[in-house]
């Protein structure tokens, strides 16, 4: 990325110690300043396609942030070609490590928010969506936010034949799982509603007659309403605990990630609505879409 805005004759820099790189094209006395930011982790992938863009390395940055790194880069050449005409500054952010949320918490700790000062800022995210190639904007809210936990139960492992001479983590398991689930049935207005999957459930055993003494779960809760995914994350650890002690056993709740929703303004998306259907509308379908 740095050879290629070297090339293109474009000044950078590093955010602190982070992987974040951040320059300037235009001048802030010609107008307002806009935030292009694009994010550039991602998967390792390898292709068992044979075609002219089939990846070299066994493992290639392919997992659809590549495209966003390097849609970032092919406008930053273009404005730089243009610089001339820009009524304002456009300042650029690749952000590393969005997965995790480490990389913008990192950036924002070192201060890259004060220090750009944007008026406003954009971002886009590749969707797969069959042969179809459309423009998809959310005038409201865009992306949902995401809670990603793991949940530790301890009991006292026995035979499966004698299950009251051990305290089963299975069965709480169960319990937990259900009793999560009535969060979102029972505390949520039916029209702010959030998801709360368990997309991984260990039980280290060995015998289908035996007891184990620990079960792991780990789940995601999503919702696009604020105020749904902060009572998910307030209401989750508490029924985790209160399930345990009903129980007898010992339960251990860990917050792996949460990421706020993203909710987009609508005077913005708006403008880049006309933009797009004005610059790409005999091409491509440029539409509004739900969250």
């Amino acid at each position: 990325m740095k050879s290629e805005l070297d090339e293109f004759g474009i000044a950078y820099e590093n955010v602190g110690d982070t992987y974040g790189i951040t320059g300037t094209l235009g001048d802030s006395a010609k107008g307002k300043t806009l935030l292009l930011r694009a994010d550039m982790d991602a998967l390792a992938i390898t292709e068992k396609s044979q075609s002219a863009r089939t990846s070299k390395n066994e493992n290639g940055h392919l997992c659809g942030h590549d495209m966003h790194t390097t849609i970032l880069l092919m406008v930053l050449k273009i404005l730089k070609e243009n610089e001339s005409q820009l009524e304002g500054q456009i300042k650029f952010l690749f952000q590393p490590a969005e997965e995790t949320l480490n990389g913008g918490r990192v950036m924002v700790e070192e201060g890259i928010l004060e220090k750009i000062a944007p008026d406003a800022g954009m971002a886009l995210h590749m969707w797969p969506n069959g042969d179809k190639v459309d423009v998809e904007i959310h005038q409201k809210e865009a992306l949902a936010s995401a809670l990603n936990f793991r949940i530790t139960i301890k009991g006292v492992g026995a035979h499966g034949a004698m299950p009251n001479n051990g305290i089963d983590p299975v069965f709480v398991a169960s319990q937990i799982i259900n009793g999560a689930n009535g969060i979102l049935a029972r505390e949520l207005l039916s029209n702010k509603g959030a998801s709360l999957s368990m997309g991984y459930i260990n039980a280290p055993g060995g015998a289908i007659n035996v007891i184990p003494d620990t079960v792991v779960l780990e789940g995601t809760s999503r919702s696009l309403f604020p105020e749904s995914a902060d009572h998910v994350s307030k209401r989750l650890p508490e029924i985790v605990e209160h399930i345990g002690k009903a129980f007898r056993a010992e339960t251990e709740y860990e917050v792996m990630a949460d990421c706020p929703s993203l909710t987009n303004s609508k005077e913005m998306s708006e403008q880049v609505m006309a933009s797009a259907k004005e610059a790409l509308a005999d091409k491509y379908d440029v539409v509004n879409v739900p969250p």
